[in-house]
């Protein structure tokens, strides 16, 4: 049988690229090697795997931004690979777990969920900082650039998870690769916990933590003008700075988020998302989304059929958008077949079979 190791960035978040190495596992014995975990801030599955952590001095700092301890990330990574026995290595990746390969004697396929944002698009990545930080923050990690590009030679096979993260890889490390897109993994069939603030409401839910590429301060900025519609964020906390009919959940469990999904007019994805397993899990409910015409929406929505496109983020696209929604008769039957291409099994037998080849 082969060996196969799993590397993941990190864990200290509830992102798709967590779902995505929490799925992994399983065809590596249930362990994954990480630079860090904060199993408090993660997904609830990752107590039910080894996980392996090479710095776990890097996790209260973490704790506060991630985004503050990723020039320190390389080191950690270089110490993951000595502690690697295995066949082939696979690494999920949106920042540094692929650099593994260039201190380590065996295959690597990198599972890519992008390129690192912070290095090959800072303006947008940190977009939210100022001009003179964001100038500061490019030069900190210009050095992580060229060992990043150096690096990537290193990696066997390529796995883009959307088109868009493949045209990429393609652009900034000049590689080919392949794409599997990632499975929809959260139960459809679990409890459903009701969200109090949000019964007998209608309401369009939106997921995301507070990053430039977000885009949630649009949809902020224009829910604000439309108070007859309710906005709920679920990533983000409430706060005074809210429009009075945008309501910030925080963090929710995958019980409420069924919940939510389920009960939802739409979901909002105004992001320029890598892959965005969000709308692919609202589907598996019959919600439709709104969604920008952008990134990994663009091989997940399907207009007219579990999606209206947002051409632009400005207020005439936004508006248009919405009557075009609001003029479709949805059928949840539809969406949630649309949905069905994204299957864990699927994905895992494609995901081997690449390894296979990479031996």
């Amino acid at each position: 049988m082969t060996r196969i190791a799993l590397v993941h960035d990190y864990f200290a978040q509830s992102g798709g690229a967590e779902r995505v190495a929490i799925d992994l596992a399983s065809i590596a014995n249930d362990k994954v090697h990480t630079t860090f975990a904060n199993r408090d801030h993660t997904f609830d599955e990752i107590n039910l795997l080894t996980v392996v952590e090479s710095t776990r001095i890097l996790a209260p700092v973490a704790r506060i931004d991630p985004r503050l301890v990723f020039p320190l990330m390389t080191r950690a990574v270089r110490r993951i690979a000595r502690s690697l026995d295995s066949d082939v290595v696979l690494t999920s990746s949106s920042g540094w777990s692929h650099r593994v390969a260039a201190s380590i004697d065996l295959p690597v396929v990198a599972y890519m969920h992008t390129p690192a944002r912070w290095l090959h698009e800072p303006n947008d990545y940190f977009s939210s900082l100022s001009t003179n930080n964001r100038r500061v923050a490019k030069w900190c990690l210009s050095s992580h650039y060229s060992a990043d590009l150096r690096d990537s030679f290193k990696v066997k096979t390529f796995i883009a998870n959307s088109t868009v993260v493949q045209e990429r890889i393609h652009r900034v490390y000049g590689r080919d690769s392949i794409v599997i897109n990632p499975p929809v993994s959260i139960d459809v069939a679990g409890v459903k916990t009701e969200v109090s603030r949000l019964a007998n409401r209608p309401f369009f839910l939106i997921l995301g933590r507070s990053r430039g590429y977000k885009n949630i301060n649009h949809a902020l900025k224009y829910f604000s003008s439309r108070p007859e519609m309710t906005l709920a964020i679920a990533g983000q906390e409430s706060s005074a700075d809210l429009p009075e009919n945008c309501i910030g959940l925080g963090r929710v469990t995958d019980d409420e988020l069924r919940w939510l999904y389920s009960k939802a007019t739409a979901l909002i994805g105004v992001s320029r998302e890598d892959f965005g397993l969000t709308p692919v899990e609202a589907h598996m409910f019959g919600t439709p989304t709104l969604a920008l015409r952008a990134g990994g929406y663009l091989d997940s929505c399907i207009d007219g059929v579990n999606a209206v496109f947002i051409e632009e983020l400005d207020d005439e696209s936004m508006n248009k958008a919405f009557n075009d929604f609001d003029a479709i008769s949805w059928d949840s039957d539809s969406i949630i077949k649309s949905a069905s291409r994204f299957d864990r099994m699927s994905f895992k037998e494609k995901i081997v079979g690449v390894l296979e080849e990479a031996i």
